[in-house]
């Protein structure tokens, strides 16, 4: 039997005892799904970096890879003539023809492309480094005329200026490179020489304005 005296302070340490043991459970469970996180991120950064670790990853690879190909080759297509314009006043790109078909392959592709970019960003071991990688700035590139798009209004110039903007769509052809071994190893070549290129490139052009003086 506990008398009143110290029933109090008894009740004071059971619950503290208590609070003590849900907060040791918490962290527990905290660290168990911090480190479940932790190896879901890098299962998904080796999937990413090495496509043939499983059978997902490869179909994600060879989806993505698909992709690109579909968005380069529409950007090539939308710039040949289909027709001429009304009156005869010049050919009617193929962009302009089938305008909805086009944006809807272009909305798909970027859909899959910032995919990509999001899950490889929350998988990379670090998202600083990443950002600021070579191949993370071709990606944003890539895909940032897209959405720039989407908040321009009709107004002449500022469309001019979106076309000049959708030139950068250009750089989706580099992201082939992360598809092959054989570009990664020639960009770390040109990588390596680059001041003997520059050097070259340096030459070049003295010799083309002195020839062209």
């Amino acid at each position: 039997v506990i008398g009143d005296c110290c029933y109090e302070d008894y009740r004071d340490r059971k619950r503290e005892n208590a609070e003590r043991l849900m907060d040791d459970k918490l962290s527990e469970n905290g660290d168990q799904n911090l480190q479940q996180l932790t190896n879901i991120r890098q299962k998904m950064w080796r999937a990413f970096e090495n496509p043939h670790t499983s059978t997902a990853a490869l179909v994600f690879y060879y989806v993505t890879g698909f992709f690109i190909a579909v968005s380069v080759m529409a950007n090539v297509v939308e710039t040949v003539p289909c027709g001429s314009r009304p009156g005869g006043a010049g050919s009617l790109p193929c962009g302009e023809r089938y305008k909805i078909v086009f944006f809807c392959l272009d909305t798909a592709c970027v859909m899959i492309f910032t995919a990509e970019y999001l899950l490889r960003m929350f998988a990379a071991p670090n998202r600083y480094k990443f950002v600021r990688s070579v191949m993370s700035i071709i990606d944003v590139v890539a895909i940032l005329p897209y959405y720039i798009g989407l908040g321009i209004t009709d107004n002449d110039d500022v469309s001019g200026a979106f076309v000049t903007l959708r030139v950068f769509r250009v750089f989706r052809i580099f992201k082939f490179s992360r598809h092959s071994q054989g570009l990664r190893i020639l960009g770390y070549t040109l990588k390596s020489c680059a001041s003997e290129l520059g050097f070259l490139v340096f030459s070049l052009a003295m010799a083309i304005i002195i020839f062209a003086t």
